[in-house]
């Protein structure tokens, strides 16, 4: 266990119960800063640490009193939700130089059950927030203003061939007798099939867990970062058995690798006394890699998961759903920045007592320690298992109360990942954005020939697949063909392998085409031939229109893609 005293905190009276956290990039309102310059922190309002409710004074102690059921005139309970005027729909920003602490944006529907947690989109530099309430997730700008919102039971199901599922109407109702703050099932929370926990963006998709049985959905998210509307069910996580366990997947986060890792969080409690908050025991990280599918366009996952021993305890169940990945360290303990995602931080509880106390009492207490377990990543099950090789860190500095459950969330580290010597400054983790470094050049033809503006290459991101190749991002603008669904890419630069090789389709002129770049180097530059037509239509051997353009992509100088 590593003592480290906590070099800043928020209290709850200022911002209440906080569930979500969410770093920005560091660079300011305008994207003008370096990165890092300045990360803000962000935190979401939560009922995962339960809702409790009061009454005005009846005893002229000076003090409310604590209701078990709602009645008229109830009133949440100082602390529950921050500063009176903020409520269940706010999300507070921190600010990274000042420590002060503001209303960042507030959702003025939510009747109580707030929010399932937050992540910024590096990409678009936005926020999207998970609402318990109806099911939505809210987009933000950086700057806070609601941009607009994605229904995953009314467009998301549709669009994967299920059923849609409208939000019930249910709220909060804490002036009901029929509230009952021991009982979760009246607290309004949309139907489980259309509830919205964790959620990430990778490769220009909106990645996010739907429901108790937890699955992952994914979305695509235009060159602006609006939602489009191609969901897709990623994964169907098993309800119990080896390695899976139990609860909702309440925070997502990805390697560059592309792997998925998944933090579940028990089953909502609310001790009268404070005790218990979730379930625990029970509830799972886990790590989901692509299988090799042939298909970059939209990859499969394994089947059956990897699997992180979390808590001494067997079986090493003890997640409260947060996790994050972390630098890498030195044998001394020093981080190693060089090292960007070695290790992940996560959450749980009673992290560091094995359960052997139990059967012999006059053995001496083993520390409780709730907080985070820090791993290295490559550690999966059945290595590392206990969690011998991981650090403990507690959150309070107290580890004489193995009776509390789930009183930890959510984790987030700042990890801007250095880049190597030489990089030019406009690129992090989130990918090239830099107008300055123009990655995509349209070609001219021959001289004397026009240029063609038919079609308008407009962005390109960069990742790296699984098995090593460099993945590539391209969005276009307004072509000469609006019906264009298709893409041929061939390429010019000798030793560079381009796959697949058949034509690429998108679903709408928003979404971007994606292929892999074999055998690249950081800052190379390869020259591909384009032909953007309506695939629908075209027919093998028969001339059809087409928007043809050389262009030229420079591969990120500090992004190196290796297997």
């Amino acid at each position: 266990m590593v003592h480290t005293p906590p070099p800043f905190e928020v209290k709850a009276g200022v911002i209440g119960q906080v569930f979500g956290l969410a770093y920005d990039d560091g660079r300011g309102l305008d994207g003008s800063a370096p990165v890092g310059t300045s990360p803000n922190l962000y935190a979401t309002a939560t009922s995962f640490f339960g809702i409790q409710i009061v009454a005005p004074d009846a005893d002229a102690d000076g003090r409310p009193e604590r209701l078990r059921n709602g009645q008229p005139g109830a009133t949440f309970m100082e602390a529950q939700f921050g500063a009176a005027d903020a409520g269940p729909g706010a999300i507070w920003k921190i600010d990274g130089t000042t420590g002060s602490v503001s209303l960042f944006a507030r959702v003025p529907s939510n009747s109580g059950p707030a929010f399932g947690n937050i992540a910024f989109d590096g990409r678009h530099r936005q926020f999207f927030v998970s609402d318990l309430d109806n099911g939505l997730i809210w987009r933000f700008s950086i700057d806070g203003k609601l941009l607009d919102s994605y229904d995953h039971g009314t467009v998301g199901r549709p669009a994967a061939g299920a059923a849609p599922l409208a939000d019930d109407g249910s709220i909060m109702n804490i002036f009901n007798p029929a509230f009952d703050s021991q009982n979760p099932d009246t607290f309004g929370y949309t139907q489980d099939a259309r509830r919205v926990y964790g959620l990430a963006e990778y490769r220009g998709r909106l990645y996010y867990s739907v429901g108790t049985t937890a699955q992952i959905w994914s979305v695509g998210l235009a060159a602006d970062g609006a939602v489009l509307g191609d969901a897709r069910l990623e994964i169907d996580l098993p309800s119990g058995g080896q390695p899976v366990g139990k609860g909702a997947v309440t925070d997502i986060a990805f390697d560059s690798e592309g792997m998925i890792y998944l933090a579940q969080r028990g089953a909502l409690r609310n001790a009268y006394d404070y005790s218990s908050f979730a379930d625990a025991g029970g509830s799972a990280v886990l790590r989901y890699y692509e299988a090799n599918n042939g298909n970059p366009q939209a990859p499969v996952w394994v089947q059956v998961p990897q699997s992180y021993a979390i808590g001494a305890q067997k079986p090493h169940r003890r997640s409260t759903g947060g996790i994050d990945l972390q630098y890498g360290y030195h044998d001394d303990g020093r981080i190693d920045r060089r090292s960007c995602e070695a290790t992940f931080f996560a959450t749980g509880d009673d992290l560091m007592n094995d359960g052997s106390i139990v059967a012999n009492p006059s053995q001496a207490p083993q520390p409780s320690v709730h907080g985070t377990q820090l791993t290295d990543k490559t550690l999966v099950q059945p290595y590392n298992e206990p969690p011998g090789g991981s650090w403990f860190f507690d959150f309070d500095g107290e580890t004489i109360d193995p009776h509390l459950t789930g009183h930890v969330g959510d984790v987030e580290v700042w990890r801007p990942c250095e880049p190597r010597p030489g990089t030019p400054s406009g690129y992090d983790r989130y990918g090239w954005y830099d107008p300055g470094v123009p990655l995509i050049i349209l070609i001219p033809g021959p001289p004397g020939t026009p240029r063609n503006a038919c079609l308008k290459p407009e962005q390109v991101y960069f990742n790296c697949s699984p098995t090593g190749e460099l993945v590539a991002d391209i969005y276009f603008g307004d072509s000469g063909l609006p019906t264009a669904n298709s893409l041929s890419v061939s390429v010019n630069t000798p030793g560079i392998t381009l796959w697949p090789a058949t034509p690429l389709n998108r679903l709408s002129p928003r979404h971007s085409f994606r292929f892999q770049l074999g055998k690249t180097w950081p800052g190379d530059r390869v020259s591909l031939d384009l032909c953007l037509f309506d695939g629908t239509t075209a027919q093998p051997g028969i001339s059809h229109p087409c928007c043809k353009a050389t262009v030229e992509i420079q591969t990120p100088t500090n992004l190196f893609c290796k297997p």
